[in-house]
């Protein structure tokens, strides 16, 4: 008997629930929940943010009994912890005699 998971053939009990799950697209925008884009609006931040803060308290709940979401919940705090660069150009100090020039 063959397993089909959409267009693909499964060939291991492994294979079949990673393609009947998705388990790469959602790593995918795992990641963009907590590291999001340059350019991104300030509500759109805020609300990826939030979001964000309820994922991880949710695996941190969850991680007290479920080794895969502690791992899962050390992999968001470490990607909470990247700041990129893009994410904080207003906190540059601004020099004085600065402000007319532009």
């Amino acid at each position: 008997m063959r397993a089909y998971a959409g267009d693909q053939e499964a060939w291991q009990a492994s294979e079949f629930e990673e393609l009947a799950l998705s388990f790469e697209e959602p790593a995918e925008s795992f990641r963009d929940l907590f590291l999001g884009f340059p350019g991104e609006p300030y509500e759109a931040r805020e609300a990826r943010l939030a979001a964000a803060h309820d994922v991880l308290a949710e695996l941190d709940e969850l991680g007290q009994h479920d080794e895969i979401a502690r791992v899962n919940a050390d992999y968001a705090a470490a990607l909470r912890d990247v700041a990129p660069l893009w994410e904080h150009p207003s906190k540059r100090a601004r020099l004085p005699w600065t402000k007319g020039a532009a």
